[in-house]
């Protein structure tokens, strides 16, 4: 998103030395007395990483298009330009009393310098990890709402999960016996419609489309979700919700499956919709944080296929939104983004294939004779012959998004790999020559299924689940 020359002045008048962990912070100031819809101030400060742990507060928004309206801050006394979503987050944000620390890439990165941009967004793993808090702002880009009201008929955004959080799925507003039979009925009431539009201003922001926002919300401490139309909303009552409702699912208790069952259908899939997307970044949060250990998603090519379906602007950010979660098998592919998609995309995938050969733990890996084939398990292969972005046709495309139905279904594909496990995971090989990719392959076993049907019922039995249990039946040769 290109910015004006003033906002290189001002950058200029803080530059942050190359190699030395340093990022601006943005010192917002308190509230004047013009009701809060009137013009932001501010100030920047060059501070040092090593300095700051808790020190400051870091925002996660979406963007919008370039063509969106824009607003300023007064930084220092000089005007600089910035989206109108980030304003009106500013706007909500702003203290009557004291300022506020924080971090927002918006104003706080140069855009303009692809070298500054590069080195920043290498740092921001450690500038996530050390805020105190993320606050993630929900409103969509195009919605300026520098001065809309608070609506008060919607009661929070976590006042949904909250309840489903509780001991019973049936303490959910809606729920009552019928005074003719006494069983369970559920009605849409004016109470649990008014905790279902906070749910929605939660699950539907275009927040959980975006490739930048999931690194934004594992890394940070403390994740805070933000609207100006209910009450704020903790990453732990979502999290707490998410496993009630599993352990609701899982007929642990007869009368909250029988309340599951009464909910409306629509209303529960996008229940679904929303924990499915919420997994994805919980699962990152709790491997960073040692509750959950490290398993068979956690290889970088696993990760980047994880968020896929979201959307970026740059292309190579499909790559460098996830770079945090990079091992060390990546340290001398450059983050740069002077460089075109397709010599990045080519880079990262030969780290991956290395990653994929070594990082199993196998004698045979470390021998240099087995690789985890799943990184071959990709989709949008197929050679890209422009001058500009020229990549082999073994390299898959990243710039491509995919709908959620592809991508559920090719993390499907991933777990069955598992039950066989091709050429063993311990021999094998492959090798990367100029612009071709070399395999070579063992013969290791035949797997066969034999069955009628498939029968998933309605229980939540999935596929894979399925396919384990009558392959019990099945042949082997």
């Amino acid at each position: 998103m290109a910015l004006h020359f003033q906002d290189t002045i001002i950058r200029c008048r803080w530059p942050l030395t190359p190699g030395a962990g340093q990022f601006r912070i943005l010192v917002l100031h308190p509230q004047t007395t013009d009701g809060g819809g009137g013009q932001l101030h501010g100030s920047l400060v060059v501070a040092n990483l090593k300095h700051e742990k808790g020190r400051f507060e870091t925002l996660s928004y979406v963007w919008g298009s370039s063509t969106l309206p824009r607003t300023t801050i007064l930084v220092d006394r000089t005007s600089l330009q910035i989206t109108a979503s980030l304003g009106s987050f500013l706007r909500y944000l702003r203290r009557n009393d004291r300022p506020l620390r924080l971090w927002a890439d918006g104003i706080c990165i140069n855009q303009d310098d692809d070298e500054e941009k590069s080195e920043q967004v290498a740092l921001m793993a450690d500038i996530y990890k050390s805020c105190s808090q993320v606050n993630v702002w929900l409103p969509d880009p195009t919605h300026n709402v520098g001065t809309t009201p608070r609506n008060k008929s919607v009661s929070s955004l976590g006042g949904l999960c909250s309840l489903i959080a509780g001991d019973h799925f049936h303490d959910v507003p809606g729920y009552h016996g019928s005074e003719r039979t006494g069983r369970l009925k559920f009605t849409e009431t004016a109470e649990f419609g008014a905790l279902w539009e906070g749910f929605m201003l939660l699950a539907n922001s275009s927040w959980w489309t975006r490739a930048w926002t999931a690194q934004e919300a594992f890394l940070p401490p403390r994740v805070i979700f933000l609207h100006y139309a209910a009450d704020s909303c903790d990453i732990k009552v979502i999290d707490a919700s998410h496993e009630r409702l599993w352990q609701h699912r899982d007929r642990l208790r007869s009368c909250c499956t029988e309340a599951i069952d009464l909910f409306p259908g629509e209303k529960m899939t996008q229940l679904n919709k929303f924990y499915q997307a919420f997994a994805k970044v919980q699962h990152r949060r709790e491997v960073l944080i040692g509750r959950r250990s490290t398993d068979g998603r956690d290889c970088f090519y696993n990760i980047v296929t994880s968020f896929s379906s979201r959307q970026c602007h740059d292309a190579r950010d499909r790559i460098y939104s996830l770079w945090s979660m990079t091992p060390s098998f990546y340290k001398d592919c450059p983050l740069d983004y002077a460089i075109p998609e397709g010599v990045l995309f080519t880079s990262v995938f030969e780290c991956m294939l290395r990653e994929a050969k070594y990082s199993r733990g196998h004698l045979n890996n470390f021998l240099g004779w087995g690789i985890d084939y799943r990184v071959l398990q990709w989709m949008n292969f197929g050679s890209d012959s422009t001058t500009a972005n020229y990549r082999p046709s073994w390299v898959p495309d990243f710039s491509k998004s995919w709908s959620h139905e592809a991508l559920h279904a090719h993390q499907g594909r991933i777990g069955f790999s598992k039950l066989y496990q091709p050429s063993g995971w311990s021999r094998g090989h492959v090798k990367v020559q100029g612009r071709q990719l070399h395999l070579k392959g063992f013969p290791m076993d035949k797997k066969g299924c034999q069955m009628t049907s498939l029968q998933l019922g309605g229980q939540g039995l999935n596929i894979r689940d399925a396919f384990g249990r009558r392959n019990a039946r099945g042949s082997r040769s």
